[in-house]
């Protein structure tokens, strides 16, 4: 921090002060502040110079605007990273939303339960469908699982997730080859974090899995995306089949539970009877959720990282509308003698107020264009960190629109801001002390 402090003036004030050094007597006592003679050289300003239709004090807003390029530059710079960065937040949290949205298609149930061992279909059965709103069930299989390594000697802890064949609690988002067939045997499905950690794997190679100290050849079928850093990747088997190596035929410690209404009240109340019920029959559960439970968590960790991106981005913003209301009181100091000219011609306060304010509203909304540009790649590559960070995979680019519409409210309210004052002060400024003015 002490060396940003001290050097950030000094790298800022250096072009601009050795500039000034090399400024001759003579020209800084003819400078009459109507600019340093450079303006109406380039093509943007015989462009505006050749404007037509428009009206006297619009045209004289967009000649000013570009008048001294470097100073808008500077000005341009920091409103464009601010409305990049605000914009690209909004589209990140589109994104991830949409990536939430797509890990909740693998927890379709309002209510899952855990158990810590399996229990007999017909016994889970009878205790779960006779909970007051609970209208289907499905039950899954689960074992821990070591992946080898193709020469056997390293291996990864896995979680074996079984669904049955006519599972309808499940919507996975497919990358590569297919999901389970009801007759697949040792078909297995990998997901995105197993991949992460084994690139080598792909659809039709074959694995072998010890399960319950025993060795088993699987071959991938298909790999899935999901969000999420767990610290066992997940990987999907037939339940039928895993029941037959684990010889627990018809037996299940994973429930998930439908309910009549999937309100966050019915989900609540049925977690709480199913506690109950299974306490009764003396049974240990070792987790049970609600859908509710698992939005809030995944938006609360989410909620936190783009409150504090919005944050940084506002942050930018107030330094871009200092930075432009620095530059809209420097124009109006350097044209005080052109102020005074039109106001000896008739030139209303209205009007020179309507001057100082176009040009300010002018900037923003350059901005705000360049900003939209840039908010593009600025989104891929919080998408791909955030992703990856958060979620465990990087995110494709979302759009949101609110983040565009909002950032221009912001812009040109800003510029509105940033402008009021400079050109109060020049409406307010007489011929009089115009031409008293040094």
């Amino acid at each position: 921090q002490v060396l940003i402090a001290v050097a950030v003036p000094i790298a800022a004030g250096f072009l601009p002060v050795s500039r000034g050094a090399r400024i001759t007597v003579l020209k800084a006592i003819n400078h009459t502040g109507l600019g340093d003679g450079e303006h109406g050289k380039g093509w943007l300003d015989r462009s505006m110079d050749n404007l037509r239709g428009l009206s006297r004090p619009l045209v004289i807003s967009l000649r000013n605007t570009f008048r001294r390029k470097s100073r808008l530059a500077l000005t341009l710079f920091t409103l464009t990273l601010a409305g990049a960065t605000f914009i690209g937040v909004f589209n990140t949290q589109a994104a991830i939303i949409k990536a939430i949205d797509e890990t909740m298609g693998y927890y379709m149930s309002d209510v899952s339960v855990s158990l810590d061992k399996n229990h007999r279909v017909q016994q889970i059965e009878q205790i779960v469908m006779n909970v007051k709103d609970v209208q289907a069930m499905e039950g899954w299989g689960y074992a821990g699982a070591q992946l080898l390594s193709p020469d056997g000697k390293t291996s990864k802890t896995v979680s074996i997730l079984a669904p049955p064949s006519n599972a309808k609690l499940i919507e996975p988002i497919i990358t590569a080859g297919r999901w389970l067939l009801p007759d697949d045997q040792n078909a297995l499905i990998i997901g995105n974090s197993m991949t992460k950690v084994r690139p080598d794997l792909t659809v039709g190679d074959k694995v072998r899995m010890e399960i319950n100290g025993r060795k088993h050849w699987f071959t991938i079928t298909g790999i899935y995306r999901m969000a999420g850093t767990g610290i066992n990747p997940y990987v999907f088997v037939n339940f039928d089949y895993i029941a037959k190596i684990t010889h627990q035929t018809d037996q299940f410690s994973n429930l998930r539970i439908v309910t009549d209404v999937h309100d966050r009240a019915t989900q609540d109340r049925v977690k709480a009877d199913l506690e109950t019920a299974f306490a009764k029959e003396g049974w240990t559960v070792e987790e049970i959720t609600t859908r509710a439970q698992t939005e809030d968590s995944n938006n609360a960790s989410v909620n936190v990282i783009i409150v504090f991106l919005l944050v940084m981005a506002v942050l930018i913003a107030v330094v871009g509308g200092l930075g432009l209301t620095s530059t809209m009181s420097m124009n109006v100091m350097e044209r005080v003698r052109e102020i005074g000219v039109m106001r000896s011609t008739g030139a209303s306060d209205g009007t020179i107020m309507q001057i100082v304010l176009t040009e300010g509203i002018l900037i923003g909304l350059i901005s705000w264009v360049l900003g939209a540009l840039l908010a593009m790649p600025i989104s891929i590559g919080l998408n791909a960190a955030l992703g990856d960070s958060l979620l465990g995979s990087a995110m494709p680019f979302r759009m949101n629109p609110t983040g565009y519409l909002v950032w221009l409210i912001i812009v040109l309210v800003i510029s509105g801001l940033a402008s009021a004052m400079p050109a109060r002060n020049a409406s307010r400024l007489t011929i009089r002390e115009v031409l008293a003015y040094e």
